[in-house]
C-alpha cells in the first residue's frame, strides 16, 4: 500500500495529485495507550510504532523529502498551528502537506485543522476504511459562489483554524484511493508473457511506469 501511494503523487498532469512539499507522520515513539485510566509520556510506559512512518516512507524516497515525525499523540493543537503559521506567512501558496495519522485520530486532527462536517470532514472515522485520503483545501477570498456565509455555530465549530477568518474558505473532502493490488503488482512487473521465477517486485517499486 505504501507503496501504491507513492505512485499517485508528482508533477505530471498525468499524475493523480501534485507532489506534496512536506511530509508529517505521527511520531514513531509514543505513549501506550492508557496507564492507570490516564495517557502517560514516561520513559518507561513509552512504546514505538513505525507505522505511520513506513506509510509515507517510498513517498519520501520518491520525492526526496524528510518526514517530520516531531508531532505526536496529543499535539495535533501543535501541528495545527506549524501549518497555518506557514500558511500565514505565504510559504505554502499552491503547495501541498501530506499528513500520515492514526486513523481513529484523523477527525479531530482535521477539526484542529479547521475542517468540520460544515467544511466536509466526518466527525468520525469509519474504522473499517483502509483506503481512504481526507483533504484540506484552503481557498484565501475564493468566489462568493464557492464561500457560502457562515452562521454563528459554524464559525465557532471552525474555531483554532483559518475557517473561521473572513476571507478564508476551507473545503474538505473524502476520496478512495483505489487500491487494487493485482494491478499495481502487474504495473510493477510482477505478470510478464510467460511468467516469472520472480515476485514482489511491487515491494520496491516507485511508480515511475505508471
Amino acid at each position: 500500500f505504501a507503496q501504491y501511494l507513492s505512485t499517485l503523487f508528482g508533477d505530471d498532469k498525468l499524475d493523480r495529485w501534485p507532489s506534496p512539499d512536506r511530509l508529517y507522520a505521527l511520531s514513531i515513539k509514543r505513549p501506550n495507550d492508557r496507564v492507570g485510566g490516564l495517557l502517560s509520556s514516561s520513559a518507561s510506559s513509552a512504546s514505538f510504532n513505525y507505522r505511520q512512518h513506513e506509510t509515507l516512507r517510498p513517498t519520501s524516497i520518491k520525492l526526496g523529502l524528510d518526514i517530520n515525525g516531531d508531532y505526536t499523540i496529543g499535539d495535533e493543537d501543535n501541528l495545527a498551528a506549524n501549518i497555518f503559521h506557514d500558511i500565514s506567512m505565504g510559504q505554502m501558496c499552491g503547495k501541498l502537506i501530506l499528513i500520515s495519522w492514526r486513523q481513529p485520530d484523523i477527525p479531530a486532527l482535521a477539526r484542529k485543522l479547521g475542517c468540520g462536517p460544515y467544511e466536509g470532514c466526518p466527525t468520525l472515522y469509519n474504522p473499517g476504511a483502509f483506503d481512504e485520503a481526507w483533504q484540506i483545501k484552503y481557498v484565501y477570498d475564493p468566489p462568493k459562489t464557492l464561500a457560502p456565509e457562515r452562521d454563528d455555530v459554524s464559525a465557532e465549530r471552525g474555531k483554532g483554524g483559518f475557517s473561521k477568518h473572513p476571507k478564508w474558505t476551507v473545503f474538505g473532502n473524502v476520496v478512495n484511493l483505489n487500491f487494487d493490488p493485482l494491478s499495481f503488482s502487474k504495473k510493477a512487473g510482477d505478470y510478464p508473457p510467460g511468467g516469472s521465477h520472480v515476485g514482489g517486485r511491487w515491494i520496491d517499486f516507485a511508480g515511475e511506469e505508471v
